[in-house]
């Protein structure tokens, strides 16, 4: 009787331990990408004021790749060299190498994937406004360019899928309250940064010698400046060109091959 009792009280607490979704899956919700409809196989519903979606559809149509780790559970959306990492039934997700709370948890559901679209949508750079009257969430792409932006979180991509999974929230690696992925060493990962570093000097020392140069023909013009410290600066940036046209080739090529690698995960 009493182990009866016990298993009894067992279930109670589980099922009052199970999250509580207090959604209906809503046919009257639309979403649309730049004007667009996005047709689901699966509605998307409310939750505590929060849209979601089915996982697939609206980033695919924005053109993200939406990638699914099921050792680890973990959502990862990426466009450009912008990377999303979203684990289930978690609130911490990860944009590029950083740790943020989402105010949000993936949800599966009948085997679906369900996510918050305003939090991916907006980290992707789109604008998302709600239109009541039609039920409609209308995201807008706005023009992004990551060009600068590290290859690293792109890189591990395929970490995430060769180890068990990350802790989450991390306990270290905090930088000015940020939050930072930790990884594990890898020769390949450190000539990329190292890559990118070089590339970021170089890149910085151009942009300065070109801001001289333009400052040394203003100074001319108003008789301040003078023609050899302008000869000088051009020269320096002469010398500088040629330094970083090797560098943004090996970090094209690198960006290449991390591309064809995931495109197979």
């Amino acid at each position: 009787m009493k182990k009866k009792i016990f298993m009894l009280l067992m279930a109670a607490t589980l099922i009052l331990s199970m999250p509580s979704f207090s959604f209906a899956q809503d046919s009257s919700i639309h979403v649309k990408v730049d004007g667009e409809v996005v047709n689901f196989d699966s509605s998307p519903f409310i939750q505590n004021n929060k849209t979601y979606i089915p996982v697939r559809g609206v980033f695919e149509k924005m053109g993200a790749k939406v990638l699914w780790n099921n050792n680890s559970k973990e959502i990862i959306v990426y466009k450009g060299r912008t990377v999303l990492v979203l684990i289930l039934n978690n609130i911490w997700s990860v944009i590029d190498d950083r740790y943020v709370d989402a105010d949000a948890t993936p949800i599966m559901i009948n085997s679906k994937t369900y996510v918050p679209v305003r939090f991916i949508s907006e980290a992707l750079g789109a604008t998302v406004k709600w239109d009541q009257q039609t039920q409609t969430i209308n995201i807008v792409q706005n023009p992004v360019d990551d060009s600068e932006k590290s290859l690293i979180p792109l890189y591990n991509i395929k970490e995430r899928f060769t180890t068990k999974g990350l802790d989450t929230p991390p306990q270290i690696h905090i930088f000015k309250d940020t939050f930072y992925v930790p990884y594990q060493l890898s020769p390949e990962r450190d000539r990329l940064a190292a890559l990118e570093k070089q590339h970021n000097l170089i890149r910085g020392q151009i942009i300065a010698a070109k801001q001289c140069i333009e400052n040394d023909k203003k100074n001319i013009i108003d008789g301040s400046g003078s023609e050899e410290l302008l000869k000088m600066d051009e020269a320096n940036l002469k010398e500088l060109e040629p330094k970083l046209v090797p560098l943004t080739e090996e970090l094209k090529k690198f960006e290449e091959n991390i591309l064809k690698t995931i495109s197979t995960l």
